[in-house]
C-alpha cells in the first residue's frame, strides 16, 4: 500500500491519526477509536513500514527514530 492511498483513506474517514506498526495493518484513529485502514489490509512488514514512514518524514525526524525508536509529528496533506 502506498502512502498516498493511506492519506486519501485518512481524509475520507476524517481520521485524526495514522498508526504504522510492524506486524499490524496500517491503522486510523477515527473519533478516538483505532480501526484498520480497510478490510483485508495487509500486515506491515519492517521494510514496508520503513518505506511508508520515509516517504513523508523530514530528515530530522528520521534521525530521532534512529536514536530513540520513534517520533510523533504532524503532516499536512492536500491543498
Amino acid at each position: 500500500m502506498e502512502m498516498d492511498r493511506i492519506l486519501e483513506l485518512c481524509v475520507k474517514a476524517q481520521a485524526s491519526d495514522i498508526h504504522l506498526t510492524v506486524g499490524k495493518p496500517a491503522t486510523l484513529r477515527v473519533h478516538g477509536e483505532l480501526r484498520p485502514i480497510e478490510a483485508g489490509a495487509p500486515v506491515l512488514e519492517p521494510k514496508d513500514t520503513e518505506a511508508l514512514v520515509k516517504s513523508i518524514t523530514p530528515e530530522h525526524h528520521r534521525q530521532k527514530v534512529e536514536e530513540v525508536g520513534g517520533c510523533d509529528f504532524g503532516f499536512a496533506y492536500g491543498k
